[in-house]
């Protein structure tokens, strides 16, 4: 499923955020996708982005966020930035076949739904930590990071080591002026990194 992704590592596929909705296809914010629930739902659960999986568009994955602001909460988006994870519920990353937005609200994101715009491959642009973020939204390449934490970069990289790709980078902005700041990674940058395995995909997460 991630072959067409694999050539991403020097070359990447910037994102934009399209100033309106679509039911179908690359997203983020609004109503979930229909059907699709989180195994584990809390009070902060709500649906965050989908993302196309394969070249034939048929399989999608869905990104729900259950993040709380508060340092000492375990779920703390604050207490457990910059670090990796593969299965903790702060974000729940779902595999789905392919389908529309929800006419139920539902878990919805505190973002009002837009449309992803994929563009054409690009040259990656590598920034140092904190530098001006020139590409804030893409899949491919190398990761930008808010901070500079040194043990959340080597862990990052030791996952390219071991044949991970970059498959989604988000940052706040790209949203129209006026719509709240209700990113669920506040200022940081959020990765998910993916690869192959004869079993599935196997993910790895965080934010920094």
């Amino acid at each position: 499923m991630l072959s067409h992704y694999q050539y991403l590592v020097h070359n990447v596929r910037p994102i934009s955020i399209s100033p309106s909705d679509t039911v179908v296809g690359p997203r983020i914010g609004g109503n979930a996708p229909e059907g699709i629930v989180p195994p584990k739902t809390y009070s902060s659960t709500h649906y965050f982005v989908t993302i196309d999986l394969d070249e034939e568009d048929t399989q999608e994955v869905s990104l729900f966020t259950s993040l709380d602001y508060d340092e000492a909460g375990e779920r703390s988006l604050y207490r457990n930035v910059s670090r990796v994870f593969s299965s903790e519920d702060f974000v729940q990353i779902i595999t789905h076949p392919r389908g529309k937005r929800s006419d139920s609200a539902s878990l919805a994101s505190e973002l009002p739904g837009r449309a992803l715009e994929i563009k054409p491959p690009v040259s990656d642009i590598i920034v140092q930590p904190g530098s001006e973020l020139l590409l804030p939204n893409k899949i491919g390449g190398r990761p930008y990071f808010y901070y500079g934490t040194r043990s959340y970069i080597d862990s990052l990289n030791s996952l390219f080591d071991q044949g991970f790709v970059l498959f989604l980078q988000l940052t706040w902005g790209g949203y129209e002026k006026g719509v709240p700041s209700l990113w669920p990674f506040d200022e940081y940058t959020f990765h998910l990194l993916a690869k192959e395995t004869p079993v599935g995909i196997s993910w790895r997460f965080g934010w920094g």
